[in-house]
């Protein structure tokens, strides 16, 4: 369904987000299951993952400094690949855990690391909490409401996205706009974002505090001297353009290559919204478990360096948990699912959630392709 600008204006403001009516029956055993866990284990939902976040910051300042200092174009270029794959460690293991408070049990902590986390890769911490916290997460693949499936018509990764006529073509050119994502989101999504007061064309943003305001003008200025003007200063103009594209679209490829295959693929579900009605017949964890699917479980380094992501149904029932309990939470999640009837979407491998992401894209290419699902919420 098309919908323009004026006819759902202020949906974010007025109290017309969809609800979920079915009492949380599969929520509250899943959330008791893993209390249990935790008074077994004695371990600590939060943190236990600081020397991984010293070793993703080593691997980054290295790479960084090696990109400026670097006396050969093959080791600037190298360095720069390498920089772009270490920024997307620091965005899975601290940037995302700090913003979702399972970084550390300290508020505080959490905060100012997630305020670093941005001085070093770009993004405004508002803007991205409210896109991933408030729309993401709470409204999984539902057209208009998350804003994880929205290009700005660029690609038609839902259902209920209008077709162009230039989609027909989006399963050649999909990696073109993967690897111009940090650019975009950080130099134009941004700024666009905060100018016009509306995360895209439906949602609204609420009012920012003056303490908002300043922390986003101060990350984009640490970003465009640290990322823009240093390399151009010591290498050049154009040797620094060269190496910061090439960390782009290492960074950016690697980003939407995670973030994107858990949701959009080819067993994952988009529940439509009807025009009149907000409200969905399904529980919030039930809705999770349909939009949503694992990838490469048992892979140790991919679990590594994703930051856990590829237990991204875990995740997502459970953010404020450290990634580092994804794998046992997978268990107890598992086993709930099979308990109740419900799915429990799992790629075994990368590769594997690449080709049904890769499907999904070749469906929804063609006018009248609806992707794998298209269930009626009413």
């Amino acid at each position: 369904m098309n919908h323009t600008r004026g006819d759902r204006k202020g949906l974010a403001q007025n109290a017309m987000r969809p609800k979920f009516i079915l009492e949380p029956c599969l929520y509250r055993q899943l959330k008791q299951r893993v209390s249990e866990f935790f008074d077994e284990t004695g371990q600590s939902r939060q943190g236990g993952i600081v020397g991984k976040a010293l070793i993703m910051l080593g691997w980054f300042a290295l790479s960084y400094t090696t990109m400026l200092l670097a006396e050969t174009i093959e080791m600037r270029l190298t360095a720069a690949v390498s920089l772009g794959a270490a920024a997307a460690g620091v965005g899975f293991n601290i940037f995302h855990d700090s913003n979702h408070h399972g970084f550390s049990r300290s508020k505080a902590c959490n905060d100012t690391t997630a305020i670093f986390c941005c001085l070093l890769l770009g993004p405004s911490r508002f803007l991205w909490q409210q896109k991933h916290h408030v729309f993401h997460h709470r409204f999984t693949n539902l057209h208009a409401w998350d804003d994880d499936i929205e290009t700005r018509g660029s690609l038609r990764l839902s259902p209920d996205q209008p077709h162009q006529p230039w989609h027909r073509l989006q399963p050649f050119y999909w990696p073109v706009i993967y690897a111009a994502a940090t650019v975009e989101w950080f130099f134009i999504k941004d700024f666009k974002q905060y100018f016009t007061g509306r995360l895209n064309p439906y949602l609204d943003l609420p009012t920012m505090t003056l303490a908002q305001h300043s922390e986003f003008w101060l990350t984009k200025f640490v970003y465009v001297v640290g990322f823009v003007a240093l390399p151009v200063w010591v290498l050049g103009v154009w040797s620094a353009l060269g190496a910061l594209a090439l960390f782009h679209v290492v960074f950016g490829l690697i980003l939407t290559c995670v973030f994107q295959l858990a949701h959009m693929n080819d067993v994952t579900e988009f529940p439509h919204l009807s025009a009149d009605e907000r409200t969905v017949e399904e529980e919030w964890a039930v809705h999770q478990l349909r939009t949503t699917a694992d990838f490469a479980p048992d892979n140790v380094l991919a679990a590594w360096y994703f930051g856990g992501l590829n237990f991204q149904v875990e995740h997502h029932l459970f953010p404020g948990v450290s990634h580092r309990h994804y794998p046992a939470l997978a268990r107890i999640v598992a086993e709930a699912a099979r308990d109740h009837g419900l799915p429990y979407n799992v790629y075994p491998s990368w590769r594997a959630a690449l080709r049904g992401h890769m499907n999904n894209i070749g469906r929804l290419a063609h006018p009248s392709g609806n992707g794998v699902s298209n269930r009626e919420a009413v």
